[in-house]
């Protein structure tokens, strides 16, 4: 990912990088997150979020809850919030139907339920 971010380096003056940016990292928790690598696809997670609040990507942000509640699941951490809840309940408000649908796939692939 060190390689990704000094590239984005070089092109922060374009107007469309900043969603580049965010859907290459949301791209790359799913990776890890497929590969297991829950702690890993949670930094990429937290790295992301503020982005995507300080750019308003809504649609975006719902998705990061979505796998933040998976990464917690998997992790067996405790929260306070359910982000799978937060995050349907963010694309639920948008009218995001059909990526509701993939995701509600990509939660039943990837949460681990004993």
């Amino acid at each position: 990912m060190e390689y990704i971010d000094n590239t984005l380096k070089k092109y922060g003056d374009f107007q469309s990088i900043n969603r580049l940016e965010v859907n290459l990292r949301m791209n790359y928790s799913l990776m890890l997150i497929k590969e297991n690598l829950e702690e890993n696809a949670l930094q990429q997670i937290n790295r992301t979020l503020p982005l995507v609040k300080k750019y308003k990507l809504s649609v975006q942000m719902g998705i990061l809850y979505i796998r933040m509640g998976i990464c917690h699941n998997n992790l067996k951490m405790s929260e306070e919030t359910n982000y799978i809840e937060k995050g349907l309940a963010i694309l639920a408000v948008l009218e995001e139907n059909d990526i509701m649908a993939n995701l509600n796939k990509e939660i039943n692939k990837y949460l681990q339920v004993e």
